[in-house]
């Protein structure tokens, strides 16, 4: 009668242990993907979020009153700030034209503001900063960087004072910070380049969780007369590690997102 070998128990426990490796090599695998999952989804809500604010911002960008001898109204230090007079189709409003203010908030909001107003600078001065009509539409923004190209082809910061800005339009005295984008004159805007620095807000939360919110705003300087290209060093920032302390997902997350908006 022929004799059935069993296996050794030796043997069991050789297969028992490259089945071990085998299984942890393959959740190894399995958490990787589950990882770059999640950060790509997190990626793609940073940059969501940014170009919700742009788009918007584009739109009443085409549709802006002209007549007052200046384009948009800038705040650009502190809670940075963009404001339009612009054409109420496709806003629900009670006139023919509307004050539409772009505003950061210090939780990383995007607030749009439409204010129904006449088509007088006297009313869209008062109008600016108001907060009745206020609508979040964006989140997870982490900075707002104002770049202004003038007609002799230089490149400053909104925060540094010239002749291309005005604290007044018309004679009427725009609110304290405000200054308006003069497009006349020896020396006027051009265009207005706005940077987005921006995380996923789950990401957002984290990072203030985790008291690192600070260390982030740093990372990312806003033009200045010293810097006034500040904003363009942004990119290189994700990956020259500066930001390795961070919790992970943030990191991953943070985008950087650019438009360029040229004066009528």
């Amino acid at each position: 009668m022929k004799r059935i070998r069993a296996f050794t128990l030796l043997e069991i426990l050789v297969a028992m242990g490259v089945l071990a490796l085998v299984l942890g090599f393959l959740l190894q695998i399995s958490n990787g993907t589950v990882l770059a999952t999640r950060a790509g989804n997190h990626r793609l809500e940073a940059r969501t979020q940014a170009r919700m604010m742009l788009e918007a911002l584009a739109q009443d960008w085409q549709r802006q009153v002209e007549g007052f001898g200046a384009a948009a109204l800038v705040h650009p230090a502190g809670d940075p700030a963009i404001a339009l007079l612009v054409e109420s189709r496709g806003y629900e409003a009670g006139s023919r034209f509307v004050a539409v203010t772009y505003a950061l908030s210090g939780g990383g909001e995007i607030r749009q503001c439409v204010e129904s107003v006449p088509w007088s600078v006297e009313h869209l001065a008062s109008a600016l900063g108001t907060d009745e009509n206020a609508t979040v539409i964006s989140r997870g923004i982490l900075r707002l960087d104002l770049l202004l190209t003038l007609s002799d082809g230089r490149r400053v910061p909104a925060l540094q004072e010239g002749e291309w800005l005005s604290g007044t339009v018309e004679g009427t005295a725009l609110p304290t910070g405000y200054r308006a984008l003069r497009r006349s004159g020896a020396v006027r805007v051009v265009a207005l380049t706005l940077t987005v620095a921006s995380v996923s807000p789950s990401a957002h939360g984290q990072l203030t969780d985790a008291g690192e919110l600070a260390t982030v705003l740093a990372a990312f300087p806003t033009g200045s007369e010293e810097q006034p290209l500040a904003s363009e060093g942004w990119q290189e920032t994700l990956h020259d590690g500066t930001l390795s302390g961070l919790p992970e997902l943030a990191a991953r997350s943070l985008q950087i997102t650019r438009m360029t908006f040229h004066l009528p």
